[in-house]
């Protein structure tokens, strides 16, 4: 891992060195820059953002920058503990900004590794359980592999439930029936009737298996006449005999194993390239380094065993806790990925996962630590603002509100201008009246799909993380693309939901650089150029928000059928499942055969047009 480690951080400080050197980059093309920062960066978290804190705390005081006409929405404590870059001079901007990209680097690294212990725990979690153990016998006895474990057949997952992309992972892969239709010569058998039939060919048709014939029946197959019938039925060539439980044909090696997923997500997020061109300006990464530790200290185990008399303790409740409270205090959006850290603590505790045995079930005392380092921490701050209740509620109106909901920054009547979400484009058009109830409605429809999702998905929490993150990306007041890439490396935490995912949502994925590419460009046309209007910036948010609500949408469809999957497996009901598909399977090759015949049918009736040529003409009466 240090070895792949290394050379990205030395990449890394070497791009944060030519920034710094070529540090105009807005002479190169007029306002290109301020369109780039509208899509990936969010304007209250923001290194400017803080600098013009910073300056009202220069000329006004601690206490009266989140009067009215400041628009200051940063956390007093975030404020208090950044008041050394704060009273920098002037003429260091320079360095300021070397030290803005260095600590960003630091956090990207540190969440790499976070990424990399995460990703490891979850996978090791789900090769410990039940549906690791279902894919062992299952890639077992497709190798005709004796069981030792007695359960046989009941933990093998049929082919006609398999994920048709898991060969992509090493996983099981779907078998695929095969009916080859021949409307010149005649329907061919299915795969079943040929392999009862007993000649079988092998795909490149260059040599047989062997030669069958049926007692009572002068009928044979060879590989040299592969034109014969066998029953009636004529066997084509590529029809194969294989073991029911094979992929039919053969897949190609896998792409990836889901031990080199780790690896990949950490080196995803420490390559990310919105982070890495943001980096002197944002400061989300290092929020999300807080969310990244939670949710690694929330999956690690409560010890570091060194030998079997002395064990080294190791408080990950504690920290998970901590980590998660900072994130929540400057954004409280943070405060929805409590629910997967709880599942992980134990709210949910499956037995037969060994992982889960070495894992102390303490989610309520994670619980109760998070409230209470998040009141603490607010504790902390309304002390510091004077012990004032009226003036404290003002400041969380201030620095908690623009984070849930696209509000007004201050009395004037200004907001944040574009971003890749549709809150400012409706905030727009609607009525003074009515934004209060537009607030509260948008603001408040991301709650409405955390309590569902939870029940449902509850034994996933790794998809809930991901689910989370991209609602977020699109729901956010302020959407950037930096929470949609977050949100895409945490969907990599799950190779078997991922290869249940269906075309629309690769095709969705790959369209997705089209909105936003041209979001920048209209962005430019119309506020720079004066050629465009905001509608021309709308429809590209929408086909953003809608790319990432079908790839969303996608992911909690795959989980729910690999969930489904699991539950027939391990209750035994897949032999009842795969009967009644079998019957679907029947009649789409009856439907299949009788497409087949009705060529044959058609040129039938049209040969005889003299039986049609004394029918009456329709007659037509005017009322």
């Amino acid at each position: 891992m240090r070895q792949i480690f290394l050379p990205i951080i030395l990449l890394r400080l070497s791009l944060i060195v030519l920034l710094l050197v070529n540090n105009d980059l807005s002479s190169l093309l007029p306002g290109l820059l301020p369109a780039i920062k509208s899509a990936t960066l969010d304007p209250i978290h923001s290194w400017d953002h803080f600098a013009e804190a910073c300056f009202w705390n220069r000329h006004r005081g601690f206490h009266d920058i989140y009067e009215s006409g400041t628009r200051v929405t940063v956390p007093p404590l975030l404020l208090l503990l950044g008041k050394p870059l704060c009273d920098m001079p002037p003429g260091y901007d320079s360095f300021l900004s070397a030290i803005r990209s260095f600590l960003v680097l630091v956090a990207d690294v540190i969440g790499a590794y976070c990424m990399y212990r995460l990703c490891t725990a979850v996978v090791e979690s789900e090769e410990y359980g039940e549906e690791g153990q279902m894919e062992r016998r299952t890639l077992r006895n497709d190798d005709d592999y004796d069981d030792d474990d007695g359960k046989g057949d009941a933990w093998v997952v049929p082919g006609v439930l398999r994920a048709e992309r898991g060969w992509i992972f090493g996983l099981p892969t779907k078998v695929v029936a095969r009916v080859n239709v021949d409307a010149s010569d005649g329907p061919s058998i299915p795969q079943e009737e040929a392999d009862a039939a007993g000649p079988s060919f092998d795909d490149n048709n260059k040599q047989s298996t062997g030669n069958a014939s049926n007692d009572g029946d002068d009928t044979e197959t060879t590989a040299d006449d592969p034109g014969e019938k066998t029953n009636g039925h004529k066997l084509n060539p590529q029809q194969t005999t294989t073991n029911p439980h094979k992929p039919s044909p053969p897949h190609p090696p896998p792409i990836l194993s889901p031990h080199q997923l780790p690896l990949l997500t950490s080196v995803l997020y420490l390559l990310n390239p919105i982070t890495i061109l943001t980096a002197s300006q944002s400061l989300r990464s290092l929020w999300d380094m807080l969310l990244l530790l939670s949710l690694s200290y929330a999956t690690s185990p409560p010890s570091i065993v060194m030998d079997e008399t002395n064990p080294r303790g190791h408080p990950t409740g504690a920290k998970c806790a901590f980590c998660l409270a900072l994130a929540s205090y400057v954004d409280i959006a943070y405060g929805v990925f409590l629910i997967p850290v709880l599942l992980w603590r134990g709210l949910h505790r499956d037995d037969g996962r060994r992982l889960l045995r070495r894992r102390q079930c303490d989610w309520k005392r994670v619980g109760m630590l998070f409230f209470v380092y998040y009141v603490a921490l607010h504790g902390m701050a309304f002390g510091w603002m004077g012990w004032d209740g009226r003036r404290y509620r003002e400041v969380l109106v201030k620095t908690v509100m623009p984070n849930v909901a696209f509000v007004e920054v201050d009395e004037s009547g200004s907001f944040a201008g574009p971003s890749m979400g549709l809150h400012w484009y409706f905030f727009v058009q609607m009525f003074d009246r009515f934004r209060p109830y537009f607030t509260t409605f948008v603001s408040g429809l991301p709650a409405v799909f955390v309590v569902p999702l939870t029940i449902r998905l509850y034994k996933y929490p790794s998809v809930l993380t991901a689910v989370f993150q991209l609602l977020w990306a699109i729901f956010r007041p302020t959407a950037t693309i930096h929470t949609l890439t977050l949100g895409l490396i945490f969907i990599l935490l799950n190779p078997r939901t991922i290869v249940r995912m269906r075309d629309p949502s690769l095709i969705a994925f790959f369209a997705l650089p089209v909105p936003m590419i041209l979001f920048v460009t209209f962005h430019r046309m119309w506020l720079v150029t004066g050629n465009g209007n905001p509608n021309y910036i709308f429809f590209q948010c929408f086909a953003y928000g809608l790319f990432v609500a079908v790839i969303t949408l996608d992911v909690v469809s795959a989980t729910v059928k690999r969930d489904k999957v699991r539950r027939m497996v391990v209750k035994g009901q897949t032999k009842k499942s795969e009967a009644l598909l079998k019957e679907v399977d029947g009649e789409r090759k009856e439907e299949a055969l009788d497409e087949a015949r009705k060529p044959e049918v058609s040129t039938e009736i049209k040969s005889t047009p003299s039986e049609t040529a004394n029918e009456p003409e329709p007659v037509v009466v005017f009322l």
